[in-house]
């Protein structure tokens, strides 16, 4: 009985593929390990060629960010210059400021002292003027006055003349 079973298809079929995948098994689980490993490889390589480019981009940002602090520095020395040198010249310019608006306050003070003097001529001259005008005005007036006075006084006297001639 067991080699009556032994000769059924089923058992044919397990002993045919058993020798099929021993005999092939090895050259395709072989080409399949080489391919995976090629693969491998390849991932492998690819890998190390991006750590080989990721810490030769470390170094250059290194090297970037050393420039960056060495020119943040130089800056920083740069304003710190400036700053004392403008302290320097606002100290410096300080007192000639003051002297300056000494200078101009007294030149400022001429100045108004000469227009006083000026504008008081000028005043004075138009007194004396409006004051000639005034007093020219006033012989005017008296002129006239006396005129119209010697007119009144000549038309009596011509009226008394005729009177004295009708009466």
């Amino acid at each position: 009985m067991i080699f009556k079973e032994f000769f059924t298809t089923g058992i044919w079929v397990l002993i045919a593929f058993i020798a099929f995948f021993s005999f092939f098994g090895k050259r395709i689980f072989t080409t399949f390990l080489n391919t995976v490993d090629n693969k491998a490889k390849k991932i492998k390589n690819l890998i190390v060629s991006i750590q080989k480019e990721k810490e030769e981009m470390q170094n250059r940002f290194d090297k970037r960010e050393l420039e960056l602090r060495c020119i943040m520095e130089q800056c920083q020395k740069i304003q710190d210059k400036a700053d004392m040198r403008i302290k320097k010249l606002s100290i410096e310019n300080k007192e000639k400021i003051k002297i300056l608006g000494k200078n101009m306050s007294e030149a400022l003070d001429k100045r108004m002292k000469q227009l006083e003097a000026h504008f008081e001529q000028i005043s004075k001259k138009k007194a004396i003027d409006l004051c000639g005008i005034v007093v020219a005005k006033g012989l005017i007036e008296e002129q006239e006055k006396n005129i119209v006075q010697e007119s009144i006084e000549m038309a009596k006297y011509v009226q008394q003349s005729k009177e004295k001639r009708v009466g």
